[in-house]
């Protein structure tokens, strides 16, 4: 499907090289936050693979399951730190 808006020249002018990519990334976000798609198909949509799919989701400052295991330790010490001992 294509649709066709019209945006104001100070908007556009922040879009940068791709205003197409720069304002469906932030729609497929939503949808994968609201769980109508998933990470790898919001990447399919953008054209990656799954691998740039995971980078591409957590360049956006979310977390992404596959986690190594330093992640998970780094994971666990901060909500260890985060919840205090009980008494």
């Amino acid at each position: 499907m294509d649709l066709t808006i019209t945006i104001p020249e100070i908007v556009a002018k922040h879009l940068g090289d791709d205003p197409r990519r720069a304002l469906l990334e932030p729609v497929l976000e939503e949808m994968v936050l609201a769980q109508t798609i998933t990470i790898a198909r919001a990447g399919e949509i953008l054209g990656l693979d799954r691998w740039e799919s995971a980078e591409w989701w957590t360049s956006l400052g979310h977390g992404y399951p596959n986690f190594t295991h330093e992640q998970l330790k780094d994971h666990l010490d901060t909500l260890t730190d985060l919840i205090p001992p009980k008494d």
